[in-house]
């Protein structure tokens, strides 16, 4: 059905362009007949309304993740100092903890890390499925399959319920809004024009391989973020709120203070409680919730975490050799491996990705406002590849 905007009848010279845009805005989300072709064309909108809904769910679980690191940490920090330990952080860190602002800007690094990479996977699966496998229902189940590999190895050192809940929601939100919207249609273009949204990502891809010395997020700092004044902006805040991610999915051994208990041990040893201070474990009374309890069993330390049982060796051992058992104990109770480099791999591909995608669509939505569909793909290509 064309598009009409009854304004235009009134006032054709002030709305002209505004529903050009308009046009332009119902085209891409509804895929109808483009100019040059008599075809439908394939919506960029779609991608990027999906991208949106996925970011969207996980900065809801990141929010939610950071408050109840935060709350934690606040814990743990009050049982430090009571204990009489100086706390690190500061009081200043300590009273932005209850904030929801300090919960949302910092949720805002697993949005755009492990979110942006999940959701721009179900979006590459959601089309693949689409435009390849005709929603064949034997590859639904193949990429089932791997969905559920995915969740296996989040929970493979013990069961991470926020860490599941990107994988758990993030895709089927994003199926239910690419169901909800138009299915694009492949126009009859030529192949040049279809793989043209494609090749910026792969001189891209190229380019930035090739320069690449190993330090991506160190070069993107020293030499883009902290040359201008809104870089410098976007580096403070980033060193402003990513302590409570951090804190998040940290191991022991990466944490800066560690609390442990040592009431169960009877008369626990002076060499025992210095091989554990300085390495940060601080001993913490009473009954509360800590990172590390000792018990002593006759020669034998158990050492616990959160109630289960997770290593026991001799004390003679402890003392001859503390760095390794604990640094096995660290690597025993995090949880956040899998997620930790889902996280990496994310912030490194899937977020420029999405970033990509994005400028993409709004470019798309300007050009094609006032020009033909091969021309305003040509001149979106040309300018993401520029950004790029």
């Amino acid at each position: 059905m064309p598009f009409f905007c009854p304004s235009c009848v009134v006032y054709p010279e002030i709305d002209w362009v505004s529903c050009r845009f308009k046009e332009a805005m119902t085209s891409l989300l509804d895929g109808s007949k483009n100019k040059d072709t008599g075809v439908k064309r394939p919506c960029i909108g779609r991608f990027a309304a999906c991208l949106f809904a996925g970011l969207l769910t996980a900065q809801i679980i990141a929010t939610l993740q950071v408050t109840l690191s935060n709350n934690a940490l606040l814990h743990t920090l009050k049982a430090i100092g009571d204990a009489g330990y100086l706390a690190v952080p500061n009081g200043w860190i300590i009273g932005k903890l209850h904030s929801f602002t300090a919960a949302f800007y910092g949720g805002l690094f697993f949005t755009v890390s492990v979110g942006a990479g999940i959701s721009l996977l179900s979006c590459a699966a959601i089309g693949l499925w689409d435009a390849f496998f005709c929603r064949n229902r034997l590859c639904l189940m193949i990429g089932s399959v791997l969905w559920a590999g995915c969740l296996l190895l989040t929970n493979l050192n013990g069961f991470s319920p926020l860490a599941s809940a990107y994988f758990v929601v993030i895709p089927p939100v994003v199926f239910l809004i690419s169901r909800r919207l138009p299915s694009p249609e492949i126009s009859q273009t030529s192949r040049f024009f279809k793989v043209l949204p494609f090749l910026p990502l792969a001189l891209l891809a190229c380019l930035w391989g090739f320069a690449s010395d190993g330090h991506p997020f160190l070069n993107l700092r020293d030499n883009l973020l902290l040359r201008n004044s809104v870089g410098i902006k976007l580096n403070d805040f980033y060193y402003d709120y990513s302590l409570y991610p951090a804190e998040a999915i940290k191991p022991l051994d990466q944490r800066i203070l560690k609390t442990c208990n040592l009431d169960r041990v009877m008369s626990p040893s002076k060499k025992l409680l210095e091989n554990l201070l300085s390495r940060d474990y601080l001993n913490i009374s009473g009954n509360g919730d800590v990172d590390l309890l000792i018990k002593g069993m006759g020669e034998t330390l158990v050492f616990e975490h959160k109630g289960s049982v997770v290593l026991k060796v001799s004390a003679h051992e402890f003392m001859g050799n503390a760095s390794k058992i604990l640094e096995e104990f660290s690597f025993k109770t995090d949880r956040y491996g899998f997620f930790r480099r889902f996280c990496f791999f994310s912030i490194l591909v899937g977020f420029p990705l999405v970033l990509y995608v994005f400028l993409d669509a709004v470019l798309g939505i300007m050009f094609q406002s006032f020009l033909g569909w091969r021309v305003s793909r040509l001149m979106t290509s040309t300018c993401c590849f520029t950004v790029g």
